[in-house]
């Protein structure tokens, strides 16, 4: 299969979906930190509960 037969990769999909440019970078990069902070208060909490023994 040539290299313009191939099907197009996950990530030429969602840019193709989304379209290039500054405004989807901005959008995927505040995502990613939202992701982050939620990341964050979740081990935050899990540590909280293993040191209050209530952890399973």
């Amino acid at each position: 299969m040539s290299e313009r037969e191939r099907p197009p990769t996950n990530a030429a999909k969602v840019i193709g979906y989304l379209g290039e440019g500054r405004a989807c970078a901005e959008a995927i990069v505040e995502w990613a930190y939202a992701y982050a902070a939620l990341s964050r208060a979740d081990y935050g909490a899990f540590l909280d509960a293993v040191a209050a023994g209530t952890a399973s």
